[in-house]
């Protein structure tokens, strides 16, 4: 729904740019457009805050992976195949079942922080927000009338995908650019709503 047709030169240029290669479909061409041609937010784009929030979620990310690496060793996922684990009772079945998957979905978590950490550096996943419009729950800085963040290709939500009381929270949760592409791109479209 682009009311101009892109150059070849941004359509490449969006096609293979590096974070959006790495964290999946994270963002409309419009974004990009703005970003490359410093328009919209990106016109004053807070390069202090930037480096703040990128290092914040690279140490996210340095410990998420030491999480893992930690304690995957000692919780082995294979360790529940065995005849070991089946004469165990159920409550600590329960527990090592779910403490050794957490861990599983660490290594993923490690993976989308340091991609998202890439994102934020590059500058494309900031965003204003009114102050009215903004969640209280997302990491910002309030300057004025706009509420100011780093959401935009958010690779998702750990704590409500490992804590979610519902199955949507937990799925809206896991890997949500391609959630959100899939819902935008596809889904919408298919059943015809604007």
């Amino acid at each position: 729904k682009l009311k101009e047709k892109p150059t070849l030169l941004e359509t490449l240029s969006f096609a293979f740019f590096y974070p959006s290669a790495v964290i999946g479909p994270s963002f409309e061409f419009r974004d990009f457009y703005n970003f490359i041609y410093f328009k919209d937010c990106y016109a004053n784009l807070p390069i202090k805050l930037t480096m703040i929030y990128g290092a914040y979620y690279g140490l996210l990310s340095v410990l998420m992976m030491a999480f893992y690496g930690g304690f995957s060793p000692r919780y082995p996922l294979s360790y529940v195949g065995s005849v070991e684990y089946g004469t165990k009772s159920l409550l600590y079945r329960f527990m090592y079942l779910n403490f050794s998957m957490a861990l599983h979905r660490a290594k993923f978590y490690s993976g989308w922080l340091l991609s998202y950490t890439g994102f934020i550096f590059s500058g494309i996943a900031y965003t204003e927000t009114p102050r009215d419009k903004s969640e209280p729950n997302v990491l910002t800085e309030i300057n004025g009338p706009v509420v100011k963040s780093f959401i935009k290709g958010k690779y998702g939500d750990i704590i409500d995908c490992e804590f979610g009381i519902n199955p949507k929270t937990k799925i809206t949760s896991w890997n949500n650019t391609v959630h959100l592409w899939l819902k935008y791109n596809l889904f919408l479209r298919m059943i015809n709503i604007d």
